[in-house]
């Protein structure tokens, strides 16, 4: 898992903004670490059809953001 981590952590899929976003989550910012994410979400219909993530932080929160829009679009 580790290389799996790093790998999302060095090259994050999904991170950015979608201009023309349905739904959009603000930054959150952990009281615990002081990492941030934000999303932005497109749906059609009831799929999500495209889902971005913006942010800053450790290697875990950061690569964890990216491995969940991979699990979550479509």
């Amino acid at each position: 898992f580790q290389e799996i981590i790093l790998d999302h952590y060095r090259r994050p899929r999904n991170k950015g903004t979608i201009e023309q976003a349905d739904e959009h989550v603000r930054l959150r910012k952990s009281p615990t670490c002081g990492d941030t994410i934000g999303l932005d979400v497109r749906l059609d219909g009831d799929r999500l059809a495209d889902v971005r993530f913006v942010g800053e932080g450790c290697s875990i929160s950061q690569a964890s953001a990216s491995m969940m829009t991979q699990a979550v679009k479509g």
